[in-house]
């Protein structure tokens, strides 16, 4: 019964060779009835091997599997979450076609304005980086080049309360950025690879799960604490509104169409094919977050007299729906079958 459940193509292409092996009618073998019933067989043992990898993923995790196989059914959906993840492909176009828009907002700037479009470049690559990187090192790299330019650009040339804006981002977003290396630090002394593709290969086998043992949720929560900081959702979104509000205003454009849009990819490419199990054990936890930063971001807009922090809060609401279909993606996973192709 394991095997049927967790592989049925297998189960179902071996009954298709073993019925084209014989004949029924007359109950004698056909021509190239060895060959089938070797792929067969070789078919079953790969069907059996896996079934056991999943089983130890299930024993970790301190449940039972039962002779239906419905515990395990359980924890193959979160093999789907990971695997569905990986089929998308992401681009930059968007914060290339927010690049020039934001020089052109810029173009009456005389104070500074060398330093000014410098910082700005720097952001604008650290941003191409981000989306395009498929390592570890690589990204964290580019992901702290596109908010060392945006600390300056607040400090240097936002409103009279920059001053204070830009410490609130630096302290929030560095302190983020730490706690997210240390889990991937620790992720990494156990994988040995900081490749995104090959970390998503090992969690959709489950061998990630089986590697990090008992160090499994204490790596997902940093990993997640950092993300949270840089999307950001309730209750670490302190930082936003007054930087939103004191930036000059393509700063404020990159920040809310760009650079907050940058957390929410990093959970698609993160969170979602790394810590499938993890999405959906605690699931429930995050969408409420995510339903509260919701109502908190829309109830504060409407009460906002200045563009810029019309444009925070709203843009806080509006990533606190992108977070809550991601979020869904691990609750409905266990209840239906094509619920992370739904929720990406």
């Amino acid at each position: 019964p394991l095997r049927a459940v967790a592989h049925p193509q297998h189960h179902d292409r071996h009954d298709d060779h073993a019925h084209q092996g014989v004949d029924h009618a007359k109950g004698t073998p056909r021509p190239g009835q060895d060959q089938h019933t070797d792929e067969g067989e070789h078919r079953a043992d790969k069907a059996q091997r896996l079934t056991c990898s999943e089983t130890a993923l299930v024993s970790f995790r301190g449940r039972v599997v039962d002779r239906n196989g419905a515990t395990l059914a359980a924890s193959l959906s979160t093999r789907s979450i990971s695997r569905s993840s990986t089929k998308y492909r992401y681009d930059p176009s968007h914060a290339a076609l927010l690049a020039p828009v934001a020089v052109l907002a810029s173009g009456d700037r005389d104070d500074r304005a060398k330093p000014y479009f410098c910082l700005l470049s720097l952001q604008f690559a650290g941003l191409f980086g981000a989306f395009t990187a498929l390592n570890f090192f690589h990204w964290f790299l580019f992901w702290e080049a596109a908010l060392v330019p945006a600390f300056f650009l607040i400090k240097l040339f936002g409103g009279q309360g920059r001053h204070t804006a830009a410490i609130a981002f630096f302290l929030f977003t560095v302190l983020g950025s730490v706690v997210m290396l240390l889990g991937f630090v620790a992720l990494y002394l156990e994988t040995g690879t900081f490749d995104f593709i090959a970390l998503a290969d090992k969690a959709a086998e489950g061998e990630l799960f089986a590697l990090l043992g008992s160090a499994y949720p204490y790596v997902f929560l940093a990993i997640l604490i950092g993300l949270w900081v840089k999307v950001p959702l309730f209750p670490l979104h302190l930082w936003q509104p007054a930087a939103y509000a004191e930036a000059p205003t393509a700063v404020s454009m990159l920040l809310t169409g760009v650079l907050s849009k940058m957390g929410v990819y990093a959970f698609l490419r993160i969170i979602v094919p790394l810590f499938p199990q993890a999405l959906q054990d605690y699931s429930e936890p995050l969408l409420i977050f995510a339903l509260v930063t919701i109502l908190w971001g829309a109830f504060l807009a409407l009460r906002q007299t200045d563009l810029k922090k019309i444009l925070a809060y709203s843009s806080l609401n509006h990533v606190a729906y992108c977070m809550l279909g991601i979020f869904a993606l691990g609750a409905g996973s266990s209840v239906l079958k094509d619920a992370p192709e739904l929720a990406l």
